[in-house]
């Protein structure tokens, strides 16, 4: 765990590798979610984005039923 409160540099890089990555984690989970059949998965990777992503997954929500 980083401590947030540090605004050195030393910690820069690596707070933005752990913001880079939750993204690119957030598009595979949208990604499989969208793109699998399979009703098991899709249950246990909503269950992931309404846990891990609740405001990522709500935005993407909002946004999506809008451009349907």
């Amino acid at each position: 765990m980083v401590d947030k409160t540090d605004e050195s540099e030393v910690w820069k890089p690596i707070l933005i590798n752990q913001v880079k990555n939750q993204v690119v984690d957030f598009n595979i989970l949208i990604k499989i979610f969208n793109d699998t059949s399979d009703n098991n998965i899709k249950s246990l990777v909503l269950e992931i984005l309404n846990n891990n992503y609740p405001t990522e997954f709500a935005v993407y929500n909002a946004r999506n039923n809008i451009l349907d």
